[in-house]
């Protein structure tokens, strides 16, 4: 679901009220989609829409998977994230492969393939850098995914695409 900057609006494991849904939300407003955000998979039981309005959506399919790394990110690219045809993907990883010791040239150059996956698809991406994560003790409890998110950035300079650094963003939160 990830984490939310609004606790007063916040559902369990529902990705409309997390960091992208609500980036979406904000975003829908830029293009002048009246309709919001609608989510295509909402958790049982949970809100697929945040606002009432009518009119155009922008869609969103949450392919999050728990403890994903980027290699499950490649591994979607090549079975079902272009299934519905989507204008833009946002991709995040970091934090599991952090957790587990993945090189930086491994994380790398899976994201590089998926930015060319895309691309090939004539599909927009936006790379987002990983959450601060607190991670043992000393100097590196609040730094263990920096690396990754340094990496990110230099596979969206290097491609033309946007980046966001959600841990930058996050860290006014508390990480």
């Amino acid at each position: 679901g990830g984490y939310t900057p609004l606790p007063e609006a916040w559902e369990t494991n529902n990705p409309l009220f997390s960091y992208t849904g609500i980036f979406l939300e904000k975003l829908s407003r830029e293009f002048f989609y009246p309709g919001g955000v609608h989510l295509l998979n909402p958790p049982k039981g949970g809100t697929a829409k945040r606002s009432v309005y009518l009119g155009d959506e922008i869609t969103l399919e949450n392919l999050t998977e728990i403890d994903g790394t980027v290699l499950d990110g490649l591994r979607r690219v090549e079975s079902d994230a272009f299934l519905h045809d989507p204008d833009l993907i946002l991709v995040q990883y970091g934090i599991y492969d952090a957790f587990g010791r993945m090189s930086t040239d491994t994380y790398r150059r899976a994201l590089q393939e998926i930015v060319d996956r895309a691309k090939q698809q004539s599909i927009d991406v936006i790379l987002l850098g990983p959450g601060l994560v607190r991670y043992g003790s000393g100097a590196m409890e609040w730094g263990v995914t920096r690396p990754y998110t340094m990496t990110a950035r230099e596979v969206a300079l290097a491609n033309g695409v946007l980046f966001q650094d959600a841990g930058q963003y996050l860290s006014r939160f508390g990480g």
